[in-house]
């Protein structure tokens, strides 16, 4: 359970032809109150302050590897800036979190073989003082995933002195709106490489970024699949996995 406690309040309804203040015997509130109940009208409840958690909470909410994907283990994390409190961004970049917030992170992956398909999991929780700064902190990371170029192409290049980066290419989508309670942007990536790489040359890729109280979550569930698999596939797995995270942490 979140370490939060619920505190009750008085909110102070202040009419137009009120003159007096909050508090004492026939406040406007307990007015519209005690004249709902004579209607036999159930007054509004007071809406409860957002959550606020703590990193042990966190820890222990994570999902196990084998709940993310099959054969899932923990890895040694090599995303850029994961251990930075940097979120994973359009084509495999990095954006900081604004702020000090104390973060988790972790990075999983099936075995990959040659060639062939997988799933890898990139993820991390920022906790912020207060549900404000949290809120501030979607606010940027909502912008850049809506400043992501719809399509972009990436030409080969050598990455040290034996790799080199493959040609590429890169669609990028942005949607918006709610997850188990929890406010929710998406950024969906598909990556082409040569067919003459791989049989199994594309990469469905599945930003999420996701906000309660003072949390951020923000994760990036991707597959190497055949041409032939379709996107919506992947990304409803990423719907499961993210579905099931959020609701563990409250």
């Amino acid at each position: 359970m979140p370490s939060w406690r619920s505190r009750s309040f008085i909110v102070c309804l202040a009419l137009a032809t009120a003159s007096s203040g909050c508090g004492g015997d026939g406040d406007a509130a307990n007015k519209d109150q005690d004249r709902a109940a004579d209607r036999g009208v159930a007054a509004p409840p007071a809406s409860a302050p957002p959550p606020i958690f703590d990193v042990a909470h966190i820890r222990t909410a994570l999902l196990p590897p084998n709940e993310v994907a099959a054969g899932a283990k923990t890895q040694a994390p090599t995303y850029p800036g994961l251990t930075e409190a940097a979120v994973p961004a359009c084509s495999a970049t990095a954006f900081h979190l604004p702020g000090k917030p104390k973060t988790l992170a972790r990075q999983l992956r099936t075995t990959f073989r040659r060639g062939y398909t997988g799933t890898a999991y990139i993820q991390i929780v920022a906790l912020y003082p207060d549900a404000a700064a949290a809120s501030a902190a979607m606010a940027k990371v909502r912008a850049k995933a809506k400043s992501c170029p719809a399509k972009r192409h990436f030409p080969a290049k050598r990455v040290g002195k034996r790799k080199i980066a493959l040609a590429h290419t890169d669609t990028w989508t942005a949607t918006e709106g709610t997850m188990a309670g929890w406010t929710h942007v998406r950024g969906f990536e598909k990556r082409v490489d040569p067919p003459s790489a791989s049989k199994f040359n594309v990469f469905y890729d599945v930003y999420d970024y996701a906000t309660r109280g003072n949390v951020l979550a923000a994760s990036l569930y991707w597959e190497r699949v055949a041409p032939t698999v379709p996107g919506r596939r992947i990304a409803d797995r990423a719907t499961t996995v993210l579905t099931k995270q959020l609701r563990r942490i409250g």
